[in-house]
């Protein structure tokens, strides 16, 4: 049985959320990331940010959680786009990202069971992590607000399992 849980995002989460997204961001970033890039995702993951993305709609996260809080989550957005997805350092390859993955495709299709493909944009860390999950790489790194990702997606028939 997991030691995990996954649900909906809840007003007050995203202090917790701020502190994953940015400790793992500072752990794993990749160090070509210009001092602008690295500013400009912190101001992203902002609590007040986080919040208003989410007013502003087409925006949603599941968190995972244990008993000592959370420790993960995936924010999507337009219905097939992975636009977050980071796991406290000291639970990763507990099968966590994976998951809410899995739940985030499942919410995609809930919302258009036409859905063809999925979406997102990758650091040079988490590519092999998507490719193991069916995601193919769609054109060469780019770099945006200073951050550098590489565009990925999968086709909705080759969902992982």
């Amino acid at each position: 049985m997991s030691n995990y849980t996954y649900r909906d995002y809840r007003p007050g989460d995203e202090i917790a959320l701020n502190k994953i997204y940015k400790d793992t961001f500072l752990e794993f970033m990749d160090p070509a990331i210009e001092p602008e890039g690295v500013e400009n995702f912190l101001k992203a993951i902002q609590p007040e940010v986080i919040i208003q993305r989410l007013i502003e709609g087409k925006r949603s996260i599941i968190v995972a959680e244990c008993k000592t809080g959370i420790v993960g989550a995936v924010e999507t957005k337009d219905g097939n786009h992975i636009s977050m997805l980071f796991i406290d350092k000291s639970h990763h390859r507990q099968g966590i990202a994976k998951e809410l993955m899995l739940q985030a495709i499942n919410r995609f299709r809930e919302i258009n069971p036409n859905l063809q493909t999925i979406i997102l944009n990758s650091s040079k860390y988490a590519i092999p992590f998507y490719e193991k999950l069916g995601f193919v790489c769609t054109g060469p790194e780019r770099k945006r607000n200073s951050v550098l990702s590489t565009p990925m997606e999968m086709n909705v028939s080759n969902q992982m399992t």
